[in-house]
C-alpha cells in the first residue's frame, strides 16, 4: 500500500500518539518515525502496527544507517543483521521488526525491481516465522548518493532452544 507524504500537523499528532501510547519508547525514536509519515512511501507502514510493535515488552534493538550507492539494500541489511546479533544475522525467539528504506526517488526506482523484494524476503526471515514483520519503504530527497537502512527488531531475552525442548 502507498501513501503520499502527510502535513507537518499530521506527522505532529502521529507524535503525540505515538508518545501516548508508547510511553516508555525512547523519545528521539518517536520523534523520527513521526517525522517518516511526510514522506511519500511507495510501501506504507500503518500507525497501529507500529504502536503495537513498539509496546512489546522484548527488549528492542535499533539500528539506522546511511550506506553509499555501491552497497545493495541487501548487503546493508546482512550487515546491520549482523551487527544486531547472532552469527547469521538472525534473532530467532522475537516477535516482530520494523524495516524503513529511505533513498531519492530516483533509486527507489532503481532498487524496486531488484533488491526490494529480497531485502523484505531476508528481513520476513530474521524476524522468525512467529514474529511480525513490518516494512516501509520511504522518498527521501534529502538522502545523498546511496541510501538509509533502519531496523528495529524485538528480540527475547531467553535462551534459544537446541531444537530439543529446552
Amino acid at each position: 500500500m502507498a501513501r503520499d507524504g502527510l502535513s507537518e500537523q499530521e506527522c505532529a499528532e502521529i507524535l503525540v500518539e505515538l508518545r501516548r501510547q508508547c510511553p516508555k519508547a525512547n523519545d528521539e525514536l518517536l520523534v523520527w518515525l513521526a517525522d517518516s509519515f511526510a514522506l511519500e512511501a511507495p510501501v506504507d507502514f500503518d500507525l497501529n502496527d507500529l504502536v503495537s510493535l513498539l509496546i512489546r515488552p522484548e527488549r528492542k534493538i535499533a539500528r539506522r544507517k546511511r550506506f553509499p550507492q555501491d552497497i545493495t539494500p541487501t548487503e546493508a541489511l546482512e550487515a546491520l543483521l549482523l551487527d544486531v546479533g547472532g552469527e547469521d544475522g538472525s534473532e530467532a525467539g522475537g516477535s516482530g521488526g520494523l524495516l524503513i528504506l529511505r533513498a531519492t526517488a530516483k533509486r527507489t526506482n532503481e532498487y524496486w525491481s531488484g533488491s526490494i523484494g529480497t531485502v523484505m524476503g531476508r528481513f520476513r526471515q530474521s524476524v522468525g516465522p512467529n514474529g511480525d514483520a513490518i516494512y516501509g519503504v520511504l522518498v527521501d530527497e534529502q538522502i545523498p548518493a546511496g541510501f538509509e537502512l533502519f531496523i528495529l527488531i524485538t528480540v527475547s531475552d531467553t535462551p534459544k532452544s537446541d531444537g530439543m525442548g529446552y
